[in-house]
Parts: C-alpha cells; structure tokens; sequence
C-alpha cells in the first residue's frame, strides 16, 4: 500500500487512524476501504481535484497487479463508494480501474 502513501500523503493521517484501530497492521482491502472514504468527502467538496487524479493513478498502477487488482481496486475501493461517488470519478481513472469498475457495473455490486 506504499504507493498509495507515496502518491497519495494526504492520506497518512486517515491511515495512521486505522492503523490504530487494527493494532498497526491494516489489511490491503481495509487500507483501499479506508481510502475510498476519504476519497468520497473529497469528492463531495471537490476542492482539489488534484488529491483524487492522485487516488486514481495509485489505484491504477495496483490494479496492475492481476492478484490484487478485483480484491484490492474493486472490492476494497470501488465497491466501497456509492454509485454516484463511482460516476464522480469514472472520468479519472485509468483502463484498468474502469474496467473493474464496468465489470462491478455489470454485476450488480
């Protein structure tokens, strides 16, 4: 999860929160969960569309990882957004990210 940390430094103080919580050791669906969160007040205020084209290029370059990319990206994240927080950033993700986002689509989830 370091390279949502790296691209993504907004993120350290809603991390740090829930490595508290889980004893310093947050799984990868908890830490996706987590930032899908905080993603979505950011996009409620949409104040800087900076920080979520950041989200979306972590997110790509994990779902780059076939083995992580439908837990990580589209269970732990996207699944974690509500449908109107999905279409906010369907425009910024990448062609990995959207099509687990269609394939969520598809299925319903």
């Amino acid at each position: 999860m370091q390279v949502i940390l790296v691209l993504v430094p907004e993120f350290l103080p809603g991390y740090a929160a829930l490595a508290d919580a889980t004893g310093d050791d947050p799984g990868p669906v908890e830490v996706c969960a987590e930032l899908a969160s905080v993603t979505a007040g950011w996009l409620a205020t949409r104040q800087d569309d900076d920080r979520i084209a950041r989200v979306c290029r972590a997110l790509e370059q994990i779902a780059s990882d076939p083995g992580a990319a439908v837990e990580l990206v589209g269970l732990g994240f996207l699944d974690a957004l509500e449908p109107h927080e999905q279409d906010g950033i369907r425009p910024m993700v990448g062609p990995r990210t959207r099509a687990i986002l269609d394939e969520l689509d598809d299925v319903g989830l």
